[in-house]
């Protein structure tokens, strides 16, 4: 592969990777301002699903699917490609985006654990060493002075973030064996929706919810920019980079993301948050590379 090519991936990627990063900020932003998170997942994974299922339509890519595949897309779409949405918009909205983006980046911590009980993968040294790093790192950023700062809700449901995304990394794999990226989103997503609107009916969450002109712009943001475009970018850019580089890159996102809430929101890390979130970042580095 040519240095063109390789250039193209990680133009791609890192783009991908800074429009997740800026979401938190809008996300944040919207949040604060009264909208509801489980209102914002449901717009979201249903103006997603069906955006996808015109882009499968246009490219004339075959959405038949078995029996069997459905409960395979019904597990990943609820247990991972919503939860995740779900617990994190959740975090953001009880801390920051700083918290709830460094506390979903304890995942590869998970399904390196996950490897070692359940698959018998060898526990080496740089594993080891990574893991008590992000559980250090964590333990700095949640606490001040020894005791944990954050509201309890908001400290699970970021820990529940990392789970399921470390579901859907771990599950995501099997499915994408029988399907094409684009397939496995379109319908994960529409099987989420269908899940938060069975759970919470449209009656009822829109009952109380009023939108203002900067929360369609915030929302179609949601929508657009970090949700289909960079899922795409991110997949094309997977045809260039191999694995570890595609890992690497990933950390743009965290970054990003403490970036433009500092910019735009304020929100500010302490001395030892930053060294928390440096801690996972070099976690997550070491892992990937081991």
């Amino acid at each position: 592969m040519g240095d063109n090519e390789r250039i193209k991936g990680l133009v791609l990627a890192i783009l991908a990777t800074s429009l997740w990063g800026i979401n938190g900020t809008v996300t944040r932003y919207l949040l604060i301002n009264n909208l509801d998170p489980v209102v914002l997942v449901q717009i979201r994974l249903t103006v997603s699903a069906l955006l996808l299922f015109i882009l499968l339509f246009i490219l004339k890519i075959n959405v038949k699917i078995s029996r069997d595949d459905i409960i395979s897309l019904l597990i990943l779409g609820i247990f991972g490609l919503s939860l995740v949405q779900m617990t994190y918009f959740y975090t953001i909205s009880l801390t920051n985006v700083a918290t709830a983006v460094f506390l979903q980046y304890l995942s590869p911590v998970f399904v390196a654990l996950y490897g070692v009980f359940f698959k018998a993968e060898e526990i080496t040294g740089s594993k080891l060493t990574a893991i008590g790093m992000s559980l250090l790192g964590s333990f700095l950023i949640v606490t001040q002075n020894g005791e944990i700062q954050l509201p309890f809700m908001g400290l699970l449901s970021g820990l529940l973030s990392a789970l399921s995304q470390s579901f859907y990394i771990i599950y995501g794999k099997k499915v994408l064996n029988r399907f094409s990226p684009i397939t496995v989103l379109a319908y994960g997503w529409l099987f989420g929706a269908v899940f938060w609107w069975l759970l919470i009916p449209p009656n009822k969450a829109l009952m109380h919810q009023v939108f203002t002109l900067r929360d369609v712009f915030g929302i179609s943001y949601v929508i657009i920019f970090a949700t289909v475009i960079p899922f795409l970018l991110y997949f094309e850019s997977l045809k260039y980079l191999n694995s570890t580089t595609m890992s690497v890159v990933s950390l743009v996102e965290p970054v990003v993301a403490v970036i433009v809430a500092y910019l735009v929101l304020g929100e500010k890390l302490t001395p030892l948050s930053t060294l928390g979130a440096v801690l996972i970042l070099f976690a997550i580095y070491k892992i990937t590379r081991s």
